[in-house]
């Protein structure tokens, strides 16, 4: 024969045979050459670091060709695309689960912080009481449920329910003459506790416009000086929207409910004035 053809092999676990990738073919003399080549650099390797053991028991064919070994234990093998597929799947079902039971949760938080601020207005303390802790224990559950899914707690409507958690607290306090409430103590995130702050003062203008329908009190006077000092700390967030969630737009809107209650309350007392004045002029005509 004129050639040696020399043809390189894959053989891959499950098949049924080996593919041919390569092949390269060589004279007789180039093949001799090549084998002269390769026993001096072998001859200088097994000087420098030992002989090469050859197989034992089997033909070298056999030994060549044999069907791969299972990895040793503790040798991190690829995972299968349709085991890494499985768990991707188990994930992402974990993940929808939760979010469906954080949806129902924030609705339900929604409504009892509602009923809260409803019975605070109409002075049903004891209820709003009620309402509240009932609120408390589902912030506790959502906070325990997405404890591994910060995306999904600090997803919007998950943190616009806590918002409303901490809008019914401080309301129900300041109404009713008690310490405020901090972050802290209804484990509240800053951004939201600092939102629910800031919509506080909307039902603080809806009580003093309740008050005020009755005359002019010390009371609304009271109310309106806590709207200052919210207005207050809050002109002070000079942070971006992206920290605190739209802060700015919600100042400006205090601002505006601040000094249209101001204006409310300035005309009611006027009001009062002009009718003490009104009355003690219709004393003096009788006499």
């Amino acid at each position: 024969p004129s050639e040696l053809v020399f043809d390189f092999a894959q053989f891959l676990p499950g098949a049924p045979s080996a593919s041919v990738t390569s092949r390269i073919v060589m004279s007789p003399l180039g093949a001799k050459l090549l084998y002269r080549a390769l026993g001096e650099n072998l001859a200088k390797y097994e000087a420098a670091f030992g002989e090469i053991p050859l197989p034992g028991g089997s033909p070298l064919a056999e030994y060549l060709f044999r069907a791969p070994e299972k990895p040793p234990p503790g040798l991190v093998c690829m995972p299968k695309v349709e085991d890494m597929g499985d768990r991707i799947r188990q994930d992402i079902e974990a993940r929808t689960t939760a979010r469906d039971q954080a949806l129902s949760q924030t609705r339900t938080l929604t409504r009892h912080c509602a009923n809260a601020i409803r019975a605070v207005h109409r002075g049903e303390f004891a209820r709003v009481e009620h309402e509240l802790e009932s609120a408390r224990k589902i912030v506790d559950d959502l906070q325990t449920m997405l404890k591994d899914y910060p995306d999904l707690y600090f997803a919007g409507y998950t943190q616009d329910a806590l918002k409303e958690y901490a809008e019914a607290s401080i309301v129900f306090a300041l109404i009713a003459n008690h310490s405020l409430p901090t972050p802290e103590q209804i484990k509240m995130e800053s951004a939201t506790y600092i939102k629910g702050l800031a919509e506080a003062s909307g039902e603080l203008r809806r009580r003093c416009l309740d008050i005020l329908r009755h005359g002019y009190s010390d009371e609304a006077e009271r109310l309106l000086g806590y709207m200052d000092d919210i207005y207050a700390v809050l002109v002070t967030m000079d942070y971006p929207d992206a920290i605190t969630g739209g802060l700015r737009r919600l100042t400006d809107i205090v601002r505006s409910i601040n000094e249209r209650t101001r204006g409310d309350m300035t005309i009611s007392l006027r009001q009062e004035h002009l009718e003490e004045s009104l009355k003690r002029l219709e004393s003096k005509l009788d006499q």
